[in-house]
């Protein structure tokens, strides 16, 4: 598929997170003297059907935006979502424990079949497969203690072992004294000698 397809998708995800945010937060209702209307309670069962609606949106929303991340190869765009994707990631379990707190079992373990018929989607739409990202994350952590061995294994060799970290006068060198003209002619010398003039 192309990148226009994810492009399009990750609109459209962001489109949903407004509308959850628009139903999570309405707009607060107005009497005739232009004061807030009291809010009559809500049933627990009201509000199990409230948050059940948003959890299931939500991981539909999860879904799209980690295969967009997964497939969008633009640095900048991949950031952006990635905040995204773990903001909807935090909401999902901000929503569960809402979940859970207004459920009339008490458990962790949420039954939401009857939703997902309402809203005609299959069960596997509820499974939240681990984000793509994460294995991105070890491996970058690989590759910097990869890193890190080499640099402490050239030091090593070089009689310079536990100075990664260390500062030049720790290090028992120092850099010579000198005016700023004398460093321009020894920059000059140098790029003359890079770029083959004499």
């Amino acid at each position: 598929m192309s990148h226009a397809f994810y492009n399009l998708q990750w609109q459209n995800a962001m489109e949903e997170v407004g509308e959850l945010i628009q139903i999570e937060n309405p707009p607060v209702a107005v009497n005739e003297a232009g004061k807030a209307a009291l809010e009559k309670p809500i049933s627990f069962e009201d509000a199990y059907q409230h948050f059940a609606v948003l959890f299931v949106r939500y991981v539909q929303v999860y879904r799209k935006l980690e295969d967009c991340y997964d497939q969008i190869l633009h640095p900048q765009k991949r950031r952006d979502i990635l905040l995204s994707l773990e903001a909807v990631m935090t909401r999902i379990c901000q929503v569960k424990a809402n979940l859970t707190r207004f459920s009339s079992k008490q458990s962790d373990y949420l039954n939401l079949d009857q939703y997902l018929l309402d809203l005609k989607l299959p069960a596997e739409s509820l499974d939240l497969p681990i984000p793509r990202y994460f294995r991105e994350k070890l491996d970058l952590a690989d590759e910097e203690n990869k890193k890190r061995e080499l640099l402490e294994k050239c030091l090593e060799e070089h009689g310079m072992a536990g100075t990664a970290g260390e500062s030049q006068e720790s290090q028992g060198f120092f850099l010579p004294k000198m005016t700023k003209e004398q460093a321009i002619k020894i920059i000059q010398k140098n790029e003359r000698g890079r770029q083959g003039a004499v």
